[in-house]
């Protein structure tokens, strides 16, 4: 996240931080990174829902659309859940809040 957004709200690097919105909320450290436009924050992709507290990660806040053929047959590891590997979801798709737990 942002460094200046990190100020604002009392949140240093490593803290933990709750990112939430209307569909859910998911608990993970906070980077701190002048990169990030401010206003945004950027979570890397290939982080599973087990690596975070309660199994809730970012797929549990990104509103996605329906698609029937994900519940089609057994992809191996990969098990069709609500809001878990859905094929529509769209990078920097999700408004959020951040705060410091």
């Amino acid at each position: 996240m942002n460094d200046q957004d990190a100020t604002e709200r009392g949140i240093n690097d490593h803290d933990l931080v709750r990112v939430r919105n209307d569909l859910g909320a998911f608990v993970m450290r906070a980077k701190l990174a002048r990169y990030v436009q401010p206003g945004e924050i950027l979570l890397y992709h290939a982080w599973e829902p087990y690596q975070f507290r309660n199994g809730l990660s970012d797929h549990s806040i990104t509103p996605s659309p329906f698609k029937p053929t994900a519940l089609v047959g057994d992809y191996g590891q990969l098990h069709w859940a609500y809001a878990h590997w859905e094929p529509n979801q769209i990078d920097r798709d999700t408004r959020v809040e951040v705060e410091r737990v």
